[in-house]
């Protein structure tokens, strides 16, 4: 008996440390279900998760189309969490282009700031993590609201620009 469950949990962890599978042949049309994929930077550390229900692969085009993605990026203590009602990934895989409503919330770990944004049609380069639509948007902080039509927000530099019909409310504490 402790033979067997020796090697039943030695086959969970060869299981959870395999490796991703490699040489998937994108010439093929295909779904994967229950899909995760990870981005990294230059420097090899993680940059993105994306997860998502349902990815399916246009062998055609080489577009990959998200169903309900949910993306992760990181970045030195501060957490992106981005939700869209689809995405489409081009074959280059270096920008998600976010369709439908999306909603963008920033925690920063050190402080427990948050910023929500309200948009729809973003752009998410990957690599220099900058998310940008040229749709109307919404910003909300804990007192604060702005809304402008475009918008860009670069998640490593914290920094956000809007672009036109910028409107705000602002509290003081």
């Amino acid at each position: 008996m402790f033979t067997l469950a020796s090697l039943w949990m030695t086959r969970e962890e060869e299981e959870f440390r395999r490796e991703p599978i490699a040489g998937l042949n994108t010439q093929l049309d295909y779904a994967l279900h229950e899909f995760e994929a990870r981005f990294f930077d230059t420097a090899g550390k993680p940059a993105a998760l994306l997860t998502a229900p349902t990815l399916t692969n246009e062998a055609a085009t080489g577009l990959a189309l998200v169903e309900q993605p949910r993306i992760r990026v990181f970045h030195e203590g501060k957490l992106w969490n981005i939700r869209a009602e689809s995405a489409t990934v081009p074959p280059d895989r270096e920008i998600v282009v976010l369709n439908g409503r999306v909603d963008l919330l920033r925690h920063d770990q050190g402080t427990a700031d948050r910023l929500e944004i309200t948009a729809s049609e973003v752009v998410l380069h990957v690599e220099p993590r900058v998310a940008s639509s040229e749709r109307h948007v919404i910003l909300q902080t804990r007192l604060d609201r702005l809304e402008a039509d475009g918008f860009s927000v670069d998640m490593i530099d914290d920094t956000f620009t809007l672009k036109h019909a910028v409107r705000g409310h602002y509290e003081i504490n």
